[in-house]
């Protein structure tokens, strides 16, 4: 067997979002031997000022040039959204590991519309040029791969999911899902759960839905879990939307992270993520590991893991009408809640755990080794 190490490109550890808390997950149960390469703002979703980071990024490239030139590692593998600030970056870790003979895999782990189009209008070429130098492509969602095949990328493409932390699988069992869900309960609690609030994670149609559904069903709350991100104004802005208009029944907590995301999805009922754009959203995972019905939107890799009625319901992007009637069918029907809990508990201990995602990545690692 080829004893040459795998070299994971990943953010810091001290990042928010997504792709790190995917490695962090999986960070020491890799059997094969893997190790991570940190490059990227250490604050991320913050940055520093434009010349301070331009250093980092430069000393981030030294740093790896000199590790790969070791003679280490057979493969390098980038992780990091197709959106241009990581593209840009990563195409100089690619130039490098394939000009010193590495094996290369990009995991595209987010997926801009934005950015896929102007990479078609303008820059294909130059895209082909470094990155269909890949051995390798892993992806989140079939459209991801069908794109990629249309610009004839030619080697192996995988579709992949993300992953939810092995703490959160085990703080539930099957008994509990069945007691909570198997109950009729008038007092229903709502859970929008993002990394941040904004306009792109469809929170003000979930408010709208919330007004409408507020008038009928006076026992049910909305809890609002997420962060700043960037746009303080926008933050700010959904907020006084829900003073001007008197809403009652609303919570804001903020970001949350361990033991009150736990308590936060436990103690809800349904779930609502009807977000603009996404890869595959961990959020969304999470709340169908703890059971929670969800109404959430048919974007990035969300269509190959989700079936409306089995799971929940795919509502279309920007509107609020659908919320209303899918949740309202969620408030009445016991039922249905209970069995959808119960698939979706299962389906994330199938698909999301940390050792399902070990085994698929490691078998993509020795085919690409070929051992």
């Amino acid at each position: 067997m080829n004893k040459k190490k795998i070299l994971i490109l990943v953010p810091s550890k001290f990042a928010a979002g997504g792709i790190a808390n995917y490695y962090n997950s999986l960070k020491g149960k890799f059997n094969l031997d893997v190790e991570y390469f940190e490059r990227g703002s250490k604050r991320q979703p913050y940055r520093d000022s434009n010349f301070k980071e331009i250093i980092r990024a430069i000393k981030d490239l030294l740093l790896f040039i000199i590790k790969i030139m070791s003679g280490k590692y057979a493969i390098v593998q980038t992780a990091s959204s197709l959106s241009i600030i990581p593209i840009f970056r990563d195409a100089f870790f690619i130039i490098f590991a394939k000009f010193l003979g590495i094996k290369v895999i990009v995991f595209f782990r987010g997926w801009h519309k934005i950015t896929e189009e102007k990479i078609e209008k303008k820059y294909l070429k130059i895209f082909k040029n470094i990155y269909f130098k890949a051995d390798a492509m892993i992806v989140l969602a079939t459209s991801f791969k069908e794109k990629l095949l249309e610009w004839e990328y030619p080697n192996p493409i995988y579709i992949e999911t993300t992953i939810v932390n092995q703490h959160l699988l085990d703080s539930i069992d099957e008994k509990f899902v069945i007691n909570k869900y198997s109950q009729s309960k008038k007092e229903l609690k709502i859970l929008f759960l993002a990394s941040y609030v904004g306009k792109g994670k469809g929170i003000y149609e979930t408010i709208d839905a919330y007004i409408e559904l507020k008038n009928k069903y006076q026992a049910i709350t909305l809890t609002v879990a997420g962060g700043i991100g960037l746009d303080l104004s926008e933050f700010e802005n959904v907020k006084e939307n829900v003073k001007n208009k008197n809403i009652e029944g609303i919570l804001f907590t903020g970001y949350i992270t361990g033991e009150n995301k736990i308590r936060a999805f436990k103690e809800h009922d349904i779930y609502i993520f009807p977000s603009y754009t996404e890869g595959m959203p961990n959020s969304l995972l999470e709340a169908l590991s703890f059971g929670l019905p969800a109404i959430t939107t048919p974007v990035g890799g969300v269509p190959d893991i989700f079936e409306s009625g089995v799971n929940g319901f795919i509502v279309p992007v920007g509107e609020h009408n659908d919320i209303i009637k899918f949740t309202e069918i969620l408030i009445n029907d016991v039922n249905l809640r209970s069995k959808i809990a119960l698939n979706n508990f299962h389906l994330a201990r199938k698909l999301f755990s940390p050792k399902e995602i070990i085994e698929r990545t490691e078998t993509i690692f020795k085919e690409i080794l070929k051992i």
